[in-house]
């Protein structure tokens, strides 16, 4: 297990940071409220009355808060990261580096074949790369998505949503020596959205592709995960008992959803949640323990997953 460095006193510099980015930002709302109640009285008593204005202050009060709050608490973010959350990536490998804006290119999460939706916005950040066990890896946070059409019902024409195709962590582990596979090898958690979409992407390629689920002899990890290839012996050979049992601890201590791919040169790990690993919460004390804690829990057991995956 990886020792962490004594953050201590970096921490408690951080929570008075974080105090003068609330105060700063509460001035501000104090501010924004006053100048709301000054345009709606203002509306009130000039010749604007009854001609429906009312809304419009309101519109801008509420986009103000949201821009206040960016440029209040900007500056903490960044240092943050740079302060805390990179010596505790330093602390697992000399070799690796943290860049908080750059993040793994679409290509790349692409050739995972993890995810069959055609993405139409793609967004991430806080890039990690470094070498383990001699193996080269890179991984970020990714948010996916794509964008469907729907009526409004009324004279506004065609509304516009956005879904969430993966949003969280997504790893990519270089093999040194290339395997012999003429497809993916997929591990898919049985969730019934993963079972409808992965059996639709079977029937699709049926009449040229025979594959199935693979029996992996082990029940408690089959009632977790599919194995989807059509190449039995090469997937009980890559997920050996250790990965599996250390895949299973994963999913249990966190409660994400794990995704793996085996391809000829990588393996790709893709964690989806909806949490903000790299970000400093603003509303609650950085000085609780718990803080960080989950943040390195995940970090090592996913560093335990890259360990064991064998080439």
């Amino acid at each position: 297990m990886t020792t962490h460095p004594d953050l201590t006193s970096i921490i408690d510099e951080f929570e008075a940071k974080r105090k003068a980015c609330l105060r700063t930002w509460y001035i501000w709302l104090g501010v924004i409220a006053i100048l709301l109640l000054g345009c709606e009285y203002w509306i009130y008593v000039s010749d604007l009355k009854g001609k429906g204005l009312y809304a419009i202050p309101p519109f801008f009060a509420i986009f103000g808060v949201v821009i206040s709050f960016f440029f209040s608490t900007a500056d903490f973010k960044s240092s943050y990261k740079t302060s805390i959350i990179q010596p505790i990536i330093a602390s697992y490998q000399k070799d690796m580096t943290y860049e908080p804006d750059r993040y793994i290119e679409e290509s790349k999460y692409s050739a995972s074949e993890l995810f069959h939706k055609k993405v139409e916005r793609y967004q991430g950040e806080d890039y990690i790369s470094g070498t383990r066990n001699g193996l080269r890896f890179e991984l970020s946070e990714l948010h996916t998505e794509y964008q469907t059409s729907s009526s409004s019902g009324s004279s506004s024409g065609t509304r516009r949503n956005w879904h969430t195709i993966f949003k969280g962590i997504f790893c990519i582990v270089e093999l040194s020596e290339k395997l012999d596979l003429t497809e993916p090898v997929l591990v898919l958690p049985t969730t019934l959205e993963n079972m409808v979409e992965q059996w639709g992407v079977t029937l699709e390629k049926a009449a040229y592709r025979r594959t199935k689920p693979v029996a992996m002899q082990d029940p408690a990890f089959e009632k977790k995960f599919w194995v989807y290839t059509d190449d039995k012996d090469a997937a009980r050979k890559l997920l050996t008992s250790d990965l599996r049992k250390c895949i299973l601890e994963y999913e249990q201590k966190v409660d994400n959803q794990l995704h793996l791919s085996f391809t000829e040169s990588n393996v790709y790990i893709a964690i989806s949640s909806f949490k903000n690993y790299f970000e400093p919460r603003i509303f609650a004390p950085l000085k609780d323990p718990k803080t960080l804690q989950a943040f390195t829990d995940e970090l090592d057991l996913l560093m335990e997953i890259i360990d064991l995956i064998k080439n």
